[in-house]
């Protein structure tokens, strides 16, 4: 029985659904207007049924049909090719994602363990937020994704590897320093506030807060990195910072003059966890690191060691 449809028709009936007009057809698929229409022409002639209107681009209902199977064969594709070049990488390719405070308080000490226990291990470190963090993993576009407090998917496995806690940090000779070891966020918030900007989830979940209190997170300045907010924190008087306990230690490793205060408020503390995908055996090197991570050392590291 011969083959009705192909990848490329496939890729052509796709983008059919997304573009409007067949020079938009055309030039995503670096060809000219009539080889597409003829190749349409061909594909319904095949198949026997009309999968567009021309002008205008439309599809009709066979189409929408069609479109809709062809969509989830797009998926698997691209599953497929994930899976076969992380074949071709080897066993000891680890992708992981994570936010960019993860990766340096979090993960240099664990990777630096995972690296003597698998000297030929390689590595594709992503910074991505939460929400896409999840998505990717689930996706299976990496191995282990690792995540602060935030809404879990469904789809996945989550184990927490640590619990940290939210905290005022401000420079060492601000007034809060000289009189407060605790307070509520209610109290910071008469403070103007340096903040990373509004793709981290940190800075969402301030705002979040303030609103709950009726009250507004006033921002004096906006930064993309905490390594910059610590050191703009402790060098300038522009305002405090909501920070974990884990970024404050880390501020105290470099001697930076900042102090914390400890938060009162219940959802001041929080999980960190690890996420993979249900279902499948867990990449060995993801294992891992979960394990090094929550520190357990047991009998399936020792096995995970062994690939």
């Amino acid at each position: 029985m011969s083959q009705l449809l192909s990848i490329a028709d496939i890729e052509l009936i796709c983008l059919c659904a997304v573009e409007s007009t067949l020079s938009g057809v055309a030039s995503r698929m670096s060809r000219t207007n009539s080889s597409i229409s003829a190749r349409l022409t061909a594909l319904e002639e095949r198949i026997g049924v009309r999968l567009v209107q021309r002008y205008p681009l439309q599809l009709t209902a066979d189409g929408a049909a069609i479109v809709e199977h062809a969509l989830e064969i797009q998926k698997k594709i691209h599953k497929l090719d994930t899976f076969i070049s992380h074949m071709k990488r080897g066993s000891n390719h680890l992708r992981i994602m994570c936010s960019r405070l993860i990766m340096v308080v979090d993960l240099p000490v664990a990777l630096a363990i995972l690296h003597e226990m698998f000297p030929a291990l390689t590595l594709e470190i992503t910074e991505k937020n939460f929400d896409e963090i999840q998505a990717a993993v689930l996706a299976n576009q990496c191995d282990l994704g690792l995540i602060g407090p935030t809404s879990h998917n469904d789809g996945l496995t989550f184990t927490r590897y640590k619990t940290d806690r939210l905290c005022i940090a401000v420079p060492s000779d601000h007034q809060l320093a000289q009189n407060k070891k605790e307070m509520y966020f209610i109290e910071a918030l008469d403070y103007p506030f340096i903040c990373l900007d509004d793709s981290k989830h940190i800075t969402h979940f301030a705002k979040a807060r303030a609103y709950e209190l009726q009250k507004e997170l006033k921002t004096s300045v906006t930064l993309p990195d905490f390594d910059a907010q610590l050191e703009l924190l402790a060098q300038t008087e522009f305002g405090i910072a909501l920070v974990l306990e884990s970024t404050i230690q880390r501020a105290r490793r470099y001697d930076l003059p900042v102090r914390s205060i400890k938060l009162l408020d219940d959802w001041a503390t929080g999980d960190f966890h690890c996420c993979t995908r249900p279902g499948e055996p867990s990449h060995p090197l993801a294992l891992a690191l979960v394990n090094i991570l929550t520190m357990k050392r047991n009998t399936t590291l020792t096995e995970a060691t062994n690939i």
